[in-house]
């Protein structure tokens, strides 16, 4: 009996569901604000990559989106603790329900507190959400990302706070999820059965909207639904990281598929598809006879070549506005005597699918190629099988470990008949985890290149690369503050020690490519970056800052009669075709995975007074046809070098 002298009302199995899913409810209510938080807290830690036209309202409307995913994700996550609750409310098992419900509850939290914060940093490395680099860890090497995270980042004082936060939160939800919303009343006063019914189907259709992300329509919530606001990068924050980690364990597979080619050739016939693609040529009976390329011929071809690929080396500090910091001047001084691209795309946004494209002459197209079984041999349009068929040596220099994504193997494979990495350099002591400093890999490269033979050489360098630990100061980087004509765009995101890490590899390189040239008989130099370095003076680059690295063409004995173009535009692809045009015998056969007409042998090969539409046009820089070649334009202002 209670207080009053009377029986509590008799519990029914309708009293107990409506007590039960109460509880859901609640759950439910919680995860959906902690989702709505970890949103905030994105916003909140990248607000400087926020367009400047972005105001409350369209913060307002991009979270109202975002509810959407939010309530998706709490909806699955419910859904199981409201299936408990209808068996538990069926057989008495009540309990079972409250339990099922708050470990659900609690393992949500926790994973939504730690996926959030790193998502945080994985935003402000990439700008974007978990995306198909996140599972590049897989081939990468783990041991090294771990240590740059250590180094990078407080990740003590990140755990020790995100386990604070969970206790906290997972407290909370204890003490939420103790009663219903309301009890009394329903246990007064029980609703009749037709009530009953249309609260259940108001139930049923509340979750079947939830599970599609709030639609009742013919499609539910889908990717693309989140580009609502005029902010792309404020659109990339609308889904959860559950979604953006969902999507990328599902675009991973794909991008490894190569079965994927019948997407566009679905009959198989590549022949065929060659010959639609190549109309103005005559017939062949394979795809590698399309793409023969046959050397004009080089009267003086270079005896050594070589091939820089600088890590994260990007074309932006080139322009003139930036040149204040003076991060790039050995190379520019370099470019005054050469040939200075800065109108020029990578093959990739990443290191290895960039190198692989480099080192193979075929276009990145999301395989790893380097793991593929293809791979174990080298591919026709390979640059170093060519230039071992023009009698030169092939070496790679590689900083870093030869393990990392088999490199040393695909090297081999690929042609390279000297594969040299960071471990033998220096005993693999100086630079980091990533690899050896670069002022040690180039002393080396200079050592194990005798004079007495032709070579193609690969160096691959890494230092600006995280964690960013050369001591640029004492190897004489002097900027001391950004100078005043950028600071007003200058928000801090990299420090000025991470940009002196550009300096000092843009130092060790010009310091190597003046050295080799004065001591080799005939060497011809091409510097690249692998892709854009990710860091700028704000978050807020333009796509040419964002997109582009440069070319640099150098060596005056071998480089004396070539002339660009006024407006000279290319892309990784169309390197190796150029080195090798520039050393080949007229009539020699190479493969090329690009079309386009071939690289000037001199001056008068050009028009000296291009027409206005040649201004406009993507003009042929190189020995075969840039496949990613750009019109300059709007798009690329800021470009100039």
């Amino acid at each position: 009996m209670n207080q009053n002298g009377r029986l509590p009302p008799r519990r029914t199995r309708w009293h107990d569901f409506a007590v039960q899913v109460q509880k859901d409810a609640k759950l439910w209510t919680f995860l959906l604000a902690l989702l709505v938080a970890v949103r905030g807290a994105l916003v909140a830690a990248h607000l400087g990559q926020l367009d400047s036209a972005t105001d409350a309202g369209v913060l307002l409307a991009a979270f109202a989106s975002g509810v959407r995913y939010d309530y998706q994700v709490a909806t699955w996550v419910t859904l199981p603790a409201l299936l408990m609750s209808v068996v538990g409310s069926s057989t008495a098992w009540t309990d079972l329900a409250d339990r099922v419900r708050f470990w659900l509850g609690a393992v949500a939290v926790a994973l939504s507190v730690v996926i959030g914060g790193i998502d945080i940093g994985y935003i402000g490395e990439y700008g974007n959400q978990f995306d198909h680099f996140l599972l590049g860890v897989v081939f990468d090497d783990f041991r090294a990302i771990v240590t740059t995270i250590w180094a990078s980042y407080p990740v003590v004082w990140g755990i020790m706070g995100m386990a604070m936060l969970v206790t906290g939160l997972v407290w909370l939800l204890h003490r939420w999820l103790r009663t219903p919303f309301v009890d009394a009343p329903l246990a007064r006063r029980p609703p009749p059965t037709w009530a009953r019914g249309v609260l259940v189907g108001v139930l049923s259709v509340l979750v079947v909207a939830g599970v599609r992300g709030g639609s009742l329509g013919l499609r539910p919530l889908q990717e693309k639904d989140a580009a609502t606001t005029a902010d792309r990068f404020l659109n990339r924050l609308i889904p959860t990281p559950y979604h953006a980690l969902w999507q990328s364990l599902g675009d991973y597979p794909k991008l490894q598929r190569t079965a994927g080619l019948a997407s566009y050739v679905p009959d198989g016939d590549l022949v065929r598809a060659a010959s639609v693609i190549f109309p103005d040529q005559p017939p062949h009976g394979t795809v590698d006879d399309y793409l023969l390329r046959i050397a004009p011929g080089s009267a003086d071809p270079p005896r050594h070549v070589f091939l820089l690929i600088m890590e994260s080396y990007d074309a932006w500090p080139f322009a003139e506005r930036y040149r204040s910091l003076g991060l790039t001047e050995g190379v520019r001084e370099l470019g005054r005597a050469g040939i200075l691209v800065t109108r020029f795309v990578p093959a990739s946004t990443g290191t290895m699918s960039s190198l692989s494209a480099l080192l193979t002459g075929l276009p990145d197209v999301g395989v790893y190629t380097d793991y593929q079984p293809a791979a174990r041999q080298s591919f026709p349009s390979s640059p170093a099988a060519i230039f071992k068929r023009l009698g030169y040596r092939t070496r790679v220099f590689y900083s870093g470990y030869l393990s990392w994504h088999r490199i040393g193997d695909f090297c081999a494979s690929q042609g390279f008949e000297e594969v040299h990495g960071g471990g033998a350099i220096d005993g693999g002591t100086s630079g980091n985890e990533w690899g050896v400093e670069d002022e040690s890999l180039f002393a080396y490269v200079e050592q194990h290149v005798p004079a007495d033979r032709p070579s193609f050489n690969v160096i691959i360098t890494t230092s600006y690369h995280p964690p960013f630990n050369v001591d640029v100061r004492a190897e004489g980087f002097a900027l001391q503050a950004v100078p005043p004509d950028l600071a007003p765009i200058y928000d801090g995101g990299s420090s000025l020690a991470v940009f002196g890490h550009l300096w000092y590899s843009d130092r060790a390189a010009s310091r190597f490519i003046r050295a080799m040239d004065q001591r080799l008989p005939k060497a011809l130099f091409a510097l690249t970056g692998d892709h854009w370095s990710r860091r700028f003076l704000n978050h807020r680059p333009t796509f040419w800052e964002r997109s582009t690295v440069p070319l640099l063409l150098y060596g005056p004995s071998v480089l004396g009669r070539v002339r660009p173009p006024d407006a000279p535009v290319g892309g990784h692809l169309d390197i190796a075709p150029t080195l090798i045009e520039l050393s080949a015998p007229a009539g020699f056969a190479s493969a090329a995975s690009s079309v386009r007409t071939t690289w000037p042998r001199s001056a008068s090969q050009w028009s000296s007074t291009p027409s206005p539409t040649n201004r406009r046009q993507p003009l042929p820089l190189t020995g075969s046809r840039c496949a990613g070649s750009i019109t300059p334009g709007a798009a690329w202002a800021g470009g100039e070098s």
